[in-house]
């Protein structure tokens, strides 16, 4: 029986250019876009535009900007959320920094399982649910009241609710979460023999951590403090129920311009510096961090 020829042969006749190619074509590439475009058109880049033109509209443009400075009440609501903002980043970082590197650097299952608890369970609740637990906590008649009058620390209730202090408490427990889980990824693709072999060459350990693992994550703490700022910037909620008039932001001053004044051109004016004040942050840790290091960061 005659065979089928030389494998050799055979190998030659095949198609030299039969190989799999890993990547998509232009063609290809550019309708899987087509969706993800149409939506930032529709849900980002359209609503931004009418944003825009509220807040130049009614006939006086950049006056209405002009306006907004002018008025003590908006100014100060503004430069409140800047200020509140920063100082929950700086507590979310600090916190959520040594949560995070608990996490890493522990040994125990049992506390790194209950660390792991203790964030993502306020993850997965409600804002309003945990303003709400905070209101039963600190109110005249809460929990914390009554422990400090059985211990002796107090003599009548105090009042814990209603200032700027509780805004910032209670904003940092909720942004807590998205501030260990960014850090706790940054940790752990440190080596922790580095700061090892820093200890081991004679530097204490609070040196070590500073000389060693902090400049390797700079550019994730830098990026975790970003993204908490921008999120807490348009915190609604948690002003208007624990600060109340003490402590408004400017997300609460929006919303008493559309829903109480109908004042669409104020409460845009108001929207688009948000949207201002976030993205100078936002472009500030770009130029800080740099574009290499921001997509090491970013890939992980």
């Amino acid at each position: 029986m005659r065979g089928t020829g030389h494998p050799t042969t055979a190998m030659r006749a095949a198609p030299e250019n039969n190989y799999w190619i890993s990547g998509l074509s232009t063609r290809v590439s550019a309708a899987f876009m087509v969706p993800y475009l149409l939506l930032c058109g529709a849900l980002i880049v359209y609503p931004l535009v009418r944003l825009a033109a509220f807040a130049l509209g009614s006939g006086k443009g950049f006056g209405n900007f002009v306006s907004f400075f002018e008025n003590n009440v908006e100014v100060r609501s503004l430069g409140l959320t800047v200020l509140d903002s920063a100082l929950v980043t700086l507590c979310v970082l600090i916190l959520g920094g040594f949560v995070a590197w608990c996490m890493r650097t522990t040994s125990s299952r049992f506390i790194k399982f209950s660390l792991a608890v203790a964030v993502f369970v306020p993850l997965w609740m409600s804002a309003i649910t945990k303003i709400y637990a905070f209101t039963v906590l600190l109110q005249r008649m809460g929990i914390v009241n009554q422990a400090l009058q059985f211990i002796g620390l107090v003599h009548e209730p105090v009042s814990w609710l209603y200032n700027q202090p509780v805004v910032i408490v209670g904003i940092v427990y909720q942004m807590l979460p998205y501030g260990v889980l960014p850090l706790y990824v940054t940790f752990s693709l440190i080596d922790l023999d580095l700061a090892n072999a820093a200890e081991g060459l004679g530097a204490s350990r609070l040196y070590a951590m500073i000389s060693v693992i902090l400049p390797l994550a700079a550019g994730g703490i830098l990026v975790t403090g970003v993204m908490v700022y921008m999120i807490s910037v348009g915190y609604f909620l948690t002003p208007v129920l624990l600060g109340g008039a003490t402590s408004p932001f400017t997300a609460s001053l929006i919303s008493r311009d559309v829903f109480t004044y109908y004042d669409l051109v104020e409460a845009a004016v108001s929207g688009v510096l948000l949207i201002v004040v976030a993205t100078v942050v936002a472009v500030g840790a770009y130029l800080i961090i740099g574009k290499d290091r921001l997509g090491k960061v970013v890939r992980g």
